[in-house]
């Protein structure tokens, strides 16, 4: 519930922010979402994807609600987990 109301609050923040602080805004928080993703380690024992399917669902939620892919760095951060 508290994680929503965050999300909420800085979406609308977003919007009615200037677009460089917006834009600057996004892709600090992909960056952020890009190291925790890879602090994670990769996978059991070395094996297996370093990013599991929940968390790929989180990171997907994030996107969708503060339109990270409205940022060329902040686009280009997140796909860092997939390359």
């Amino acid at each position: 519930m508290i994680y929503e109301f965050a999300l909420e609050t800085l979406a609308q923040y977003l919007e009615q922010a200037e677009p460089a602080l917006a834009d600057a805004i996004r892709t600090g928080v992909a960056r952020t979402i890009v190291a925790v993703a890879r602090a994670s380690g990769e996978g059991y024992l070395g094996r297996g994807p370093s990013v599991s399917p929940e968390e790929r669902e989180c990171i997907s939620h994030i996107d969708a609600m503060l339109h990270l892919g409205t940022t060329p760095a902040a686009t280009a951060a997140l796909d860092e987990l997939n390359a």
